[in-house]
């Protein structure tokens, strides 16, 4: 597929996890991709139809550097609240797995010792 930013075209379709974003005008992507408005996964189209994702265009794909995307999510130490300020919830100090296999382990020794014993 010849790509957007080979073929000159005035604008393009932007797609991002199968909603319809609407179209751009070519220029404007470099300026959307440094305003963290568009991601390497949103996918872009001339007509519509066949669809490529922006960070594989070779063209657009330098605008995509490690200091114009997102930053991952620091983790919240445990004297701040859990949801506090937009943060991500810290995981718990146990394994809630384990905790779950533990009790399921309990109720039936107890269920053992009380109708077989």
């Amino acid at each position: 597929m010849a790509t957007a930013t080979q073929n000159k075209v005035p604008a393009v379709l932007i797609r991002r996890r199968g909603a319809l974003l609407g179209r751009l005008p070519v220029r404007d992507l470099p300026r959307k991709i440094k305003g963290k408005v568009l991601f390497p996964s949103d996918r872009m189209s001339v007509d519509g139809k066949n669809w490529v994702r922006l960070d594989r265009d070779s063209k657009i794909r330098k605008y995509f550097r490690e200091e114009s995307l997102p930053q991952p999510l620091r983790p919240v130490h445990k004297d701040q609240s859990l949801l506090g300020g937009g943060q991500v919830m810290q995981a718990p100090d146990i394994d809630l797995r384990l905790l779950f296999v533990g009790t399921i382990i309990i109720t039936a020794i107890s269920v053992y010792f009380y109708y077989f014993h």
